[in-house]
């Protein structure tokens, strides 16, 4: 087989084998070296694998079981090099070329779409499988919470923007003790959970549900300019904002824009804390969906 036959029956293998692993409940702490100890073979199939940072717990020990296996194709072993890279900025290098992975995965479909725009080329194509599903929620300290009704109250993007362009943040709803209302997001340019927060904005400002065309986006532009002036902090991944929201509590953030499975994880180590919650919005949400994404670039 030709080297370019190699590569494609590869990447369907490693497809098939990482979407299996995970639906079969591999979780990050079972089988593998956890080190990346196994080497690839001189003549080894090399299958350069770019993911979101979000995923590296789950990823990295599956990867490790799938190169240990030395699963081969046409008479080759398969290897795995995974390297992590936010959404953002793995999509922009893939586009520019100065970051060439056969297999990619960043957390929303979404990014996909925007290296087909911005390569103007089909790099990815339309549908890809999903590795793993998590929703973006609201995620909010439990006092906080429930000083807005939560959780018997419907809550959702349109009263957290509205609270954090208010200048009476909580006194608002009698609280004044914990100050100004602080809404922090990612940097939509790399993360995920920012862009889908800005795209939640447009469709929080539009009064849409779905449907959103070209000139909603224009028609909202400056509201959610303005809405964005309101957010006191950006970070580049929700790892960052994860970290400080350890380090400093309910003084850096009243609410954050994350995925739910970052909530999770933040409530298994938050270092003494108080509890975050998970506000599903009552306009719906969106999913990051982290699919595995077969490029189709001149060097696959």
């Amino acid at each position: 087989m030709k080297r370019g036959q190699l590569v494609i029956a590869a990447l369907a293998i490693v497809a098939v084998a990482i979407v299996a692993l995970v639906s079969a409940g591999g979780d990050g702490d079972e089988g593998g070296t956890g080190a990346g100890g196994v080497e690839p073979s001189g003549d080894a199939v090399r299958i350069a694998f770019a993911f979101s940072p979000e995923k590296e717990k789950l990823l990295r020990p599956l990867i490790d079981r799938f190169n240990e296996r030395r699963t081969e194709v046409g008479g080759r072993p398969v290897f795995v090099e995974g390297e992590v890279v936010s959404s953002g900025e793995a999509q922009s290098k893939i586009a520019k070329g100065t970051l060439e992975p056969v297999a990619w995965s960043p957390a929303s479909s979404l990014w996909g779409r925007l290296l087909n725009f911005e390569a103007d080329r089909a790099y990815a194509p339309e549908e890809s499988p999903s590795i793993v599903r998590t929703p973006l929620v609201i995620a909010m300290w439990e006092p906080f919470a429930r000083a807005l009704g939560w959780p018997g109250k419907p809550i959702g993007f349109e009263q957290v923007i509205r609270l954090a362009r208010s200048n009476q943040g909580w006194a608002a709803f009698g609280r004044p003790e914990f100050g100004q209302f602080k809404l922090v997001h990612t940097n939509p340019d790399f993360s995920t959970s920012g862009l889908l927060a800005v795209v939640a904005e447009y469709y929080a400002a539009t009064g849409k549900k779905e449907g959103l065309v070209a000139k909603d986006i224009e028609r909202a532009r400056a509201q959610v300019k303005d809405i964005e002036r309101s957010i006191v902090h950006y970070g580049d991944t929700t790892l960052f904002i994860s970290d400080e929201l350890r380090k400093r509590g309910p003084g850096y953030a009243s609410a954050v824009a994350m995925e739910e499975a970052t909530l999770v994880d933040f409530n298994q180590r938050r270092n003494g804390q108080p509890k975050l919650v998970a506000i599903y919005p009552s306009e719906g949400t969106f999913f990051s969906d982290n699919p595995y994404i077969t490029l189709k670039a001149p060097w696959v």
